[in-house]
């Protein structure tokens, strides 16, 4: 089963994506903020946040808090939708 993940971005935006339970959630995040390895950004994903740091000065460039994580049958979706 599939993870919906509900957040609410740091300009009040209540958006979801969905992740493969089985895969690193930090991994599949990065792709769907567009973080890539090398250029000094990480995803962190605590129980009530996930943080986009500089891991080059371990500082919190980003965040958005964690509203859901649900189980889905919707297919994985590694893209951000707004929710309705």
């Amino acid at each position: 089963m599939n993870k919906k993940l509900t957040v609410r971005t740091e300009n009040g935006r209540v958006r979801y994506c969905v992740l493969d339970a089985q895969q690193d959630f930090e991994k599949q995040l990065s792709e769907v903020l567009g973080i890539q390895p090398g250029y000094g950004r990480a995803v962190r994903v605590y129980e009530e946040e996930i943080c986009v740091e500089d891991y080059y000065s371990n500082e919190t460039i980003g965040s958005f808090a964690v509203l859901a994580i649900e189980d889905t049958a919707l297919p994985v979706s590694l893209r951000w939708a707004d929710v309705t």
